[in-house]
């Protein structure tokens, strides 16, 4: 299970990294003017509360404590709170205005399916 959460951790980490590289594309291109505010706000608190995750994934596969262990719990709690309050954040009502009530499902769906090993390494690692 180990070489699961290992292979996940760098997909997912690199996802995070290519995600964040593409905002500042878009943002240097201005094309990224085109996203409502309040999306780009989310984004911009967002992404780095995924990448410290990214830290805390790191310190889980490896058996390494990086931060105090309070600090873990913390995150932990913040990060699933701010998972569940997404689903009344602006960027998924922006989401939700584009496409078919079937599609926002499968999209939902998808990106918590995704999530859900990211979730269970920083509980796991926290507590």
């Amino acid at each position: 299970m180990m070489t699961f959460f290992k292979y996940y951790m760098y997909l997912f980490s690199a996802f995070i990294l290519l995600s964040f590289a593409a905002k500042i594309t878009l943002k240097l291109l201005g094309k990224y003017e085109e996203t409502p505010k309040s999306v780009q706000i989310e984004e911009y608190i967002t992404l780095p509360l995924i990448m410290i995750g990214c830290v805390g994934m790191y310190g889980y596969v490896y058996s390494v404590t990086l931060v105090e262990r309070e600090f873990w719990q913390f995150y932990a709690v913040l990060v699933i709170a701010h998972s569940i309050g997404a689903f009344w954040l602006p960027k998924l009502s922006w989401i939700r205005s584009g496409v078919s009530a079937k599609s926002f499902f499968v999209i939902n769906f998808v990106g918590l399916s995704i999530s859900l090993p990211f979730y269970i390494m920083i509980f796991n690692y926290a507590f």
